[in-house]
């Protein structure tokens, strides 16, 4: 096998590798094996470049008849092949050897190789570059700025946000900083830094002293939104507000319209009323208000506003040097028609009991003396969702809407459900 190959243009193809090829080592004997195979000049067997010349070829005999002679060249490629054929073989371990088995040329037994371990053996052994660099990396920032994430500084990932709340201390928080940095050994790149900005983008938002917004690039989706045209489509718009509505004060008022398309069907017709919604709706996404962190000691205002079909609060700031409200936290629930709620008078129960005591006292000849603390809210709580509740209702009692057309629904769907100690299930 290490003797050249007289008349081939093939060096001495050499020993195998020393260490025999494993599921996990791959790469390693490939590094090892690829230098004295393209020394012996057989990577055009490997790859397929140097495919094998017929094996017969078309002569002529004395009398001029065709006859079929062996080719020279088949030969002196065969013997290559083979050649190379035994030195990968003998450079495979025994647990490797049983997935070649029945292989025949040099080529084959490479490719196949190839395809078995080549992307395992290098998830195997660089794990970090493919694998979990995110959150390798993240770790080691949080460990690298345990002293200040959540004080002056933001951090994902490779993105740091240095944070001041004084402009006598942005040194001192730079210098903080950076000298985390060094002991980690980390550098940054100046062409990405800015220092002493009033504003900066951080994971795709504003960010500035006034506090966080959204950024007008990323939002350009929601201006070119087109109407819905299908039933599938309005039931996706109205989960997305449901979701934002978290973020967006009021913002279950303006999806109500929707809410009465879905009732329509498939057959639904989109009118004005929607259509304003959708363009309030968007002016609304696109001009969010600016939230802000509240400072320590701060107070905060708590205003809550409702109507038969919204519940929204908002949590609000105001800030001495500028003389403006801020919102620091709202939250929006919409109450679909129908819904039912019940009031707990709790104030009711409580003049009752006064009234006795009162009584009680007047026999006894006591004194009642009225009470100056503040005035207890009322309680409202929502009993039960309302499209289950006509369900649960026919179920149990045969009860139906008095619309003829809501009722036939509600006998054509309720087929479909049963009551389990008083809970709806499909």
């Amino acid at each position: 096998m290490a003797s050249s190959l007289t008349g081939s243009g093939v060096g001495a193809v050499g020993a195998p590798p020393a260490i025999k090829l494993t599921r996990e080592n791959f790469l390693s004997c490939q590094a090892q094996a690829l230098p004295t195979l393209r020394g012996a000049r057989v990577m055009g067997l490997l790859e397929g470049s140097d495919v094998a010349p017929p094996e017969m070829l078309d002569a002529e005999d004395a009398n001029k008849k065709k006859i079929s002679v062996p080719n020279p060249a088949y030969d002196t490629w065969i013997t290559r092949d083979q050649q190379v054929f035994s030195y990968l073989m003998n450079s495979l371990s025994e647990d490797i050897l049983s997935t070649v088995y029945g292989l025949v040329h040099a080529a084959e037994v490479w490719s196949s190789l190839h395809a078995l371990y080549s992307s395992q053996s290098k998830s195997q052994i660089m794990p970090f570059g493919l694998k979990n660099v995110g959150v390798t990396y993240q770790r080691m920032m949080q460990k690298c700025l345990a002293t200040q994430i959540g004080k002056n500084v933001q951090v994902y990932i490779d993105d740091i946000v240095i944070t001041t709340k004084k402009g006598s201390t942005l040194i001192e928080d730079l210098k903080e900083t950076f000298n985390n940095l060094d002991k980690f050994c980390l550098k940054l790149n100046p062409t990405k830094c800015s220092f002493g900005v009033p504003a900066g983008e951080l994971l795709g938002f504003l960010v500035s002293a006034r506090g966080i917004k959204a950024n007008p690039e990323k939002i350009q989706a929601i201006v070119t939104m087109r109407k819905p045209t299908k039933l599938k489509e309005i039931l996706q718009l109205t989960g997305r507000v449901a979701a934002l509505s978290k973020f967006v004060a009021r913002l279950g008022e303006k999806a109500l319209p929707f809410c009465a398309l879905i009732k329509q069907g498939e057959k639904f017709q989109w009118n004005e009323e929607a259509e304003r919604a959708s363009e309030d709706l968007k002016r609304t996404i696109l001009t969010p208000p600016i939230l802000v962190a509240p400072k320590e000691k701060e107070p905060l205002l708590l205003y809550i506003a409702a109507t038969p079909q919204v519940v929204s609060t908002v949590l609000m700031v105001e800030r001495e040097e500028e003389g403006k409200l801020h919102g620091v936290q709202r939250s929006c629930l919409a109450i679909p028609p129908g819904v039912f709620w019940e009031e707990i008078a709790e104030r009711s129960t409580k003049a009752k009991k006064q009234q006795k005591e009162e009584k009680g006292e007047k026999a006894s000849g006591a004194q009642t003396v009225p009470s100056e603390g503040e005035e207890e809210p009322h309680m409202i709580m929502m009993v039960q969702i309302p499209w289950m509740q006509v369900y649960i209702t026919y179920i149990l009692r045969k009860e139906l809407p008095d619309d003829p057309v809501e009722a036939r629904r509600v006998i054509r769907h309720s087929k479909a459900f049963t009551v389990v100690k008083g809970e709806l299930y499909r």
